[in-house]
């Protein structure tokens, strides 16, 4: 069996069409677990009128955040597997079935599918290529290539590891880096799972972004700091983030062009240097 875990909050419009991906899979033995992170909509109701006898919901108390919710959707867990679904994201429907037969056929220990991001500015698919088992520990560091809901894997490796409560963005790249570390992980190299962008998501919160990536940028400092091209990509993440928070951010600027000089980044630093980061923003 295996055990879906869908953290929610204040998703009304978005649930259904999320459980209802779930529900129309090919692969049927299943759970779905909804965690309600203290909704105020009438999103409880629309879980309501939805009967299948797979699904259990739960409600939190006080609002905590999605990791808190994944995290007791894991505790509960029964299944062999876990796999993860926001509740304003979808999947095809063969996303399960496909995912266990590449897992168990190639010995992994998770394995995620590539995603289409879908927004009101443009549309992509993530990663673009398929990238080798391999390869995925280096390439991690360049970017978050890896969304949630694109994860199935064994359930002791989630109860291993588990969300870090304490970031509010960029999770999933936390969590996957750690996974990479201890277990094997394979890339399917199907679309099988469409994120969407809210207005409202947590993804178009920079504030908070900046927040997370400085926190995993602490935690993986060793790892980062291995190879000069990743350090500069990384704290020019960082930095573009925090500009966008009309931040000058001086340190992480400092360190991308000492790891990697470029021309940009250079004109970013004398920009903020002279407290002109306003025209980055426009």
């Amino acid at each position: 069996m295996i055990s879906v875990i869908i953290p929610t909050y204040n998703r009304e419009t978005t649930i259904k069409r999320a459980v209802d991906s779930v529900l129309g899979q090919t692969y049927k033995n299943f759970e779905i677990i909804i965690v309600d992170d203290n909704s105020t909509d009438n999103t409880e109701k629309v879980i309501e009128n939805m009967q299948d006898k797979r699904i259990v919901y739960l409600r939190q108390n006080s609002n905590r955040g999605a990791c808190v919710a994944r995290n007791i959707g894991i505790s509960k867990a029964r299944g062999k597997y876990i796999a993860f679904l926001d509740s304003d994201d979808q999947w095809v429907s063969s996303k399960l079935e496909k995912e266990v037969e590449f897992l168990e056929n190639n010995k992994l220990d998770i394995v995620f599918c590539s995603h289409k991001v879908v927004n009101s500015e443009l549309t992509k698919i993530v990663p673009k290529s398929e990238i080798k088992e391999e390869k995925i520990g280096q390439l991690i560091f360049y970017d978050n290539f890896i969304t949630t809901g694109a994860i199935l894997g064994k359930r002791d490796c989630f109860i291993d590891e588990k969300f870090d409560n304490e970031l509010t963005r960029f999770q999933d790249w936390d969590l996957v880096i750690r996974l990479i570390k201890k277990y094997r992980v394979g890339h399917l190299n199907e679309v099988l799972t469409v994120n969407y962008i809210q207005s409202n998501s947590i993804t178009k919160n920079d504030f908070a972004g900046v927040i997370s990536l400085r926190k995993i940028y602490k935690k993986y400092n060793n790892d980062i700091n291995k190879n000069g091209d990743i350090n500069a990509k990384f704290n020019d993440r960082i930095a573009r983030l925090a500009i966008q928070c009309n931040e000058r951010p001086m340190k992480e600027l400092k360190i991308s062009l000492r790891s990697k000089f470029t021309i940009k980044c250079a004109v970013k630093y004398v920009i903020c240097l002279f407290r002109m980061q306003a025209i980055l923003i426009k």
